[in-house]
């Protein structure tokens, strides 16, 4: 980086704002499990801090997304939240909880908990520039997790949370928006990936119970 600003101080900043630093994947990370741990590693050196999370470029994670999976678990990440999909809202296994994917070939749920994606911000805007109608898709969406006690997870990209940027000025004030929707919800627990995915170790840890059943009887209802 140029200038007086480094990456150290960036990233110090980050983190004493309150938020968490997650590894944003490389496109073809998926291939070999190395890269997983490589590109980890790399950012919890330039962070000085742990990497609990990923979540993958495009949601890109090959052909065999269980041996993709398995890969997590090898790099020692807590969670991911690359199960979802680029082009609508909704679950990409129907599953509105975190969970433990269960490996066939190693016969046992992976130690990575997923944390399932409902929402990325093109899937509302990649057609359409209608704020209102995302706000009221998100609405709906949130209305229904919370009856059920969910959990869902909203993924906005940074160029696209501020509406001074010109190019994606609906994207950021729907953004604004559904914040304003959630900060106004005291039925909800609103907080980071991390925060959620401790609580859910702390409960398996806790509980005799397999870790779905866990997460769908305490957590309640919950937005990362």
């Amino acid at each position: 980086m140029s200038g007086d600003v480094s990456s150290g101080s960036v990233f110090r900043s980050i983190v004493d704002a309150g938020f968490e630093i997650g590894l944003h994947a490389s496109y073809r990370a998926h291939e070999d499990a190395s890269r997983l741990v490589a590109e980890r590693a790399r950012l919890s050196a330039l962070a000085n801090r742990d990497v609990a999370g990923v979540r993958h470029h495009y949601w890109h994670m090959g052909r065999d997304v269980e041996a993709t999976l398995r890969s997590h678990e090898r790099a020692g990440f807590t969670y991911d939240t690359s199960l979802a999909f680029n082009d609508h809202l909704g679950f990409r296994r129907s599953v509105a909880l975190p969970f433990y994917p269960f490996d066939p070939l190693l016969g046992r749920p992976l130690r990575t908990v997923q944390l399932p994606t409902f929402c990325m911000d093109g899937n509302l805007f990649y057609l359409s520039s209608d704020v209102d109608a995302a706000v009221e898709a998100v609405s709906r969406m949130i209305d229904r997790i919370a009856e059920v006690g969910g959990l869902g997870v909203i993924d906005w990209h940074i160029q696209t949370s501020f509406p001074a940027n010109q190019e994606f000025r609906a994207w950021g004030i729907a953004y604004q928006e559904i914040l304003s929707l959630l900060a106004g919800r005291s039925d909800l627990w609103v907080t980071s990936l991390e925060a959620v995915a401790e609580w859910v170790g702390r409960a398996t840890a806790e509980s005799s119970a397999d870790p779905v059943g866990v997460a769908r009887s305490d957590l309640g209802s919950a937005y990362g």
